[in-house]
């Protein structure tokens, strides 16, 4: 057998559907050993109620990530609005937490990703666009260069902060810094470029873990951290693609 221990970085909620993915992609040939510390937390933000205020005069709504929509089911869970909600995008699998808001998706991009959702919106509309405001981290360029193609294509676009990502406290990343640590082989399964960014901060001088990461997009924010990624998944529209496809990595690398 093949023991793989792994470390999840994504936040509370996405981790837990990664770390099942993971248990689900395991058998007695392969077991994945999954260790899950977020490396960033969230929190909610006013931009919620701005957009509730104006929404009636957009086209459309795209959520960046599933917490921007749960982030807004919360807010009108005590904020009943009479107001119809817009057109709604998310990215891949997220569609499905649309549910949380009574809507379903005004379509599903052929391409999971914030730049699959801008090839799909009729030009000339009004867009709003809900996503993360960041506390010390910087800005990964996929938001932004998102918004960027979506005014090249002549829509009318507002970004709206539907919660605030900020690192997760010393106590929290210090699990991390102790199993990484520890030697031997690692793996370390990135899904967003804020999550690498927390890693270089304790990554123990001297580890050496394999990374793994979440599609083409994630990747590329991540080489601008100076990391090297191994793997990203050419199917990058649900953890348990993710969870499956590294499986199918490992079992053919010669190394292992």
């Amino acid at each position: 057998m093949i023991n793989i221990p792994v470390l999840v970085t994504a936040p509370e909620g996405y981790a837990q559907r990664f770390v099942d993915a993971l248990l689900s992609a395991s058998d007695d040939t392969l077991t994945f050993q999954p260790l899950s510390v977020p490396m960033i937390q969230t929190a909610s933000a006013d931009g919620i109620a701005a957009f509730v205020a104006e929404m009636s005069r957009f086209d459309y709504v795209v959520f960046t990530s599933r917490k921007a929509i749960t982030s807004l089911a919360e807010y009108l869970s005590t904020h009943p609005t009479s107001a119809s909600l817009p057109l709604a995008a998310a990215i891949g699998n997220d569609n499905s937490a649309l549910e949380l808001l009574g809507v379903k998706p005004a379509f599903i991009a052929c391409e999971p990703s914030l730049m699959g959702i801008a090839k799909d919106i009729p030009l000339d509309s009004k867009v709003a666009v809900l996503g993360p405001q960041l506390i010390d981290l910087v800005e990964p360029e996929t938001v932004p260069n998102f918004l960027t193609v979506l005014k090249l294509r002549h829509m009318e676009v507002s970004f709206y902060n539907a919660y605030t990502t900020y690192p997760s406290p010393n106590e929290v990343l210090s699990q991390a810094t102790a199993w990484l640590s520890e030697g031997g082989e690692r793996w370390v399964a990135f899904t967003s470029a804020t999550e690498a960014q927390v890693y270089r901060r304790i990554c123990p001088e001297g580890a050496t873990p394999h990374i793994v990461c979440f599609g083409p997009y994630t990747a590329h924010c991540i080489s601008k951290e100076g990391i090297r990624t191994e793997f990203t998944s050419p199917d990058f529209s649900s953890f348990t693609a993710f969870a499956q496809n590294l499986r199918k990595e490992l079992l053919s690398n010669s190394k292992l």
